[in-house]
């Protein structure tokens, strides 16, 4: 088959002079290092940055890692240059592969514009190419691809014309749903077909969801477009090395997750197909973000390569080759009991516990891998840690639940609240509300400072029994209120003294109650409106 030459002449021209120059004066300096050829590729290191080359029928393609090179230009760069020269004079094998090869690395929208072109004015090669290409008339396809951009257009335009509803934007999918049928109609006959139409449905509706403002019935067509992508794409025979291209580019462009799972078309791209998608995902530089790791984006995608090259295995060497966080640990883990292996698991949450003994995840995982396999003393034992380092309510409810009738851990979780009673005084009191031991909890508020509204819970329930213990409570209260100055504060007062009041009646106290709503009168002969407010509410003193 057809094959082409590049000469210097060819580098020459595509650089430019000045370009040209200076690259073969880096040449020159012998700066280039480390150049391998495999195939139509051809790749250096220039300065210590890479420089990838890629041989076709035009000449060459550059791909340069230097900062000021990084974006696409007509030209080739000095050091495109300076590794061209150097594999040139290296006398390396430089003829290029068959056309078919070089045509194989082009997408099927380039090769169907370079074909149309060469079959213009020429109606017997245009008959031999729409006898091979077979399938539906062209014109069916085309007119599919007009519905779905019609369709698409006129929901775009109803949004842009703030048809909205409870603020959110509800589209009518009908016809979408029709034209999806329609294409879904082709996938026996033509799936290629299929997988181009699907793929401009695909980025047209992420356009129009670009906004985040609408109901599910679009994001579920969506998720039907992508379905019969993937479907297309198993029933056909799609390049592997062009469809990795653009499986790359539509998940960079996502923000729905669109071509994310690798893995599904792993069978349908192959080696070839998987390790070009793993050379132009080497491509994509993160801008720095100044946390020292590569953004998550990214990160997810070479993790989705792994998982599409290796399984569970290559997710798990891939993640571990930057694990330093505790999060980094529970994602090992979560892939590994994902895939049924939680003994695997353990060893990775053991690790990351080793770190951060008190992650509430790892230690949640842990406890499930540990009752999954039946495991109830090691279960316990992670509980009793989870209770430890974080001591709750429902840490403590865990734990007793789990111990059943074996009364020796809720005995020990509460000897250690007790070593730390100032520092978990609220947490006591709570758990001793719940057991009803209303006593032990009297005691601690008598002697700890508690959250209010808890000390005050403690103190109504106590009342039950012992009025007389709360009396003093109420009446403190009740002075403190009234220092406030406020109406609020003389209402909150009364509301003290109403219930001291009644208090009092139930333990024979009545006396001394009317003496201290005396007193407290007397210490405020000022203040009208707490005076009337005592009248109002019958808190006189005794005639």
């Amino acid at each position: 088959m057809a094959s082409v030459e590049i000469t210097e002449q060819n580098v020459r021209s595509q650089a430019g002079e000045e370009a040209f120059e200076f690259g073969r004066s880096l040449a020159d300096r012998g700066v280039v290092d480390a150049v391998t050829v495999e195939g139509t590729r051809v790749g250096a290191h220039v300065e210590d940055a890479a420089v990838n080359l890629l041989v076709t029928t035009a000449g060459l393609d550059a791909d340069c890692a230097h900062t000021h090179c990084a974006a696409p230009v007509p030209r080739l760069c000095e050091h495109a240059v300076a590794v061209a020269l150097t594999w040139l004079r290296s006398g390396a094998e430089r003829r290029e592969p068959d056309l078919l090869a070089v045509l194989r690395t082009k997408d099927s929208g380039w090769l169907a514009a370079k074909l149309a072109e060469l079959a213009a004015g020429d109606p017997a090669l245009t008959s031999r190419l729409l006898e091979a290409a077979g399938g539906p008339d062209a014109l069916v396809v085309q007119e599919l691809r007009d519905d779905i951009a019609s369709v698409v257009a006129e929901m775009t335009a109803e949004r842009d014309d703030g048809y909205y509803e409870f603020d959110e934007w509800y589209p009518d999918t009908e016809d979408l749903e029709e034209v999806l049928d329609d294409i879904e109609g082709l996938l026996e006959e033509a799936p290629d077909a299929v997988v181009d139409l699907t793929e401009d449905a695909i980025r047209l509706l992420e356009d129009v969801l670009g906004d985040g403002c609408f109901g599910s019935d679009l994001p579920d067509a969506l998720a039907r477009a992508a379905d019969l992508h993937l479907d297309a794409c198993r029933a056909g025979a799609p390049d592997p090395v062009a469809l990795a291209g653009r499986l790359l580019a539509g998940a960079l462009r996502s923000g729905w997750g669109t071509f994310d799972n690798l893995a599904e078309y792993a069978d349908v791209l192959g080696p070839e197909g998987l390790n070009r998608y793993g050379e132009l995902l080497e491509r994509e530089r993160p801008a720095p973000n100044g946390s020292g790791r590569e953004p998550y984006r990214l990160r997810k995608l070479r993790e989705g390569l792994a998982r599409a090259q290796g399984g569970t295995d290559a997710v798990v060497e891939f993640l571990a080759r930057t694990a330093s966080r505790s999060w980094d640990f529970v994602h090992i883990a979560d892939v590994l009991i994902e895939d049924g292996r939680d003994d695997d698991a353990l060893v990775w949450i053991t690790r990351g516990l080793s770190d951060d003994p008190a992650d509430p995840r790892l230690l949640s995982l842990a406890l499930d891998c540990h009752r999954r396999a039946g495991r109830d003393a090691d279960a316990l034992e992670v509980l009793w840690t989870r209770f430890t380092t974080a001591p709750t309510v429902q840490t403590y409810v865990d734990l007793t639940d789990a111990a059943g009738q074996d009364a020796t851990w809720g005995a020990r979780a509460m000897e250690l609240l007790r070593t730390r009673t100032v520092e978990h005084a609220d947490l006591l009191v709570r758990i001793l509300l719940r057991q009803d031991d209303v006593p032990a909890a009297w005691d601690i508020v008598q002697n700890h400072r508690v959250d209010h509204d808890l000390r005050m819970r403690v103190v109504e329930t106590h009342a039950r029994t012992h009025p007389e213990d709360a009396i003093p409570i109420y009446r403190d209260l009740a002075e403190t209120h009234v220092r406030r100055g406020s109406r609020p504060g003389y209402q909150d007062a009364i509301r003290c003294l109403l219930t001291a009041q009644n208090l009092a009646g139930r333990c024979g106290q009545e006396t001394e109650y009317s003496e201290f709503v005396a007193q407290l009168r007397a210490a405020h002969p000022g203040k009208k409106l707490l005076q009337q407010l005592l009248d109002r509410a019958g808190l006189q003193a005794p005639g």
